[in-house]
């Protein structure tokens, strides 16, 4: 019968050993777990990145649109103000508009974001949006604003309209 000497750990450090072999791969990720990581990670962001520019283009436009609208809305309102004709007058050669009255500018000429143009010309007699002393507008028209070299459809393009009442809308 062999003798069992409870000094021997050979067994337990053996033991041992494979524990904690075995702990040590669990601890971290291994190279190729990270490079798949990273390649999933770089698939997703160029899927990502070219709609980041088409949704740049959007709010730009859309932007554009509002500061139009908000110009002539307070056209109306100088012309009711002033108790005389107020207006936008559109450059759609140069991309800019500016307010005026007979006399004097009022709002000195804006330019539209780079990327977003006016459709020439106008439905606005003389390229104008008038408003008189009553806060109407003179003639009803509307102004085309769209996004340089896309399709033309409602996604890249707004047309701010005024009612012979003075309103102010953007379509779409």
């Amino acid at each position: 019968m062999p003798i069992i000497n409870p000094i021997d750990t050979t067994g337990a450090a053996e033991i041992k050993k494979r524990c904690m072999k075995h702990t040590m791969n669990k601890r971290g990720f291994s190279l190729l777990e990270l490079m798949v990581v990273v390649v999933i990670v770089g698939i997703l962001a160029a899927v990502a990145v070219p709609n980041m520019g088409a949704w740049q283009s959007q709010k730009d436009l859309k932007s554009a649109a509002r500061t139009i609208a908000s110009q002539m809305q307070q056209a109306r309102s100088e012309a009711i103000m002033r108790n005389m004709d107020v207006w936008l007058e559109f450059s759609p050669a140069s991309n800019s508009y500016l307010m005026r009255t007979n006399t004097q500018v009022l709002v000195p000429a804006t330019t539209l974001t780079n990327g977003i143009s006016m459709d020439n010309p106008t439905t606005f007699p003389a390229n104008q949006a008038r408003f008189n002393s009553r806060g109407f507008a003179d003639d009803p028209g509307s102004i085309t604003i769209r996004v340089t070299g896309e399709n033309d459809d409602d996604n890249w393009r707004r047309i701010i309209s005024i009612t012979l009442g003075g309103s102010v809308s953007i379509n779409p």
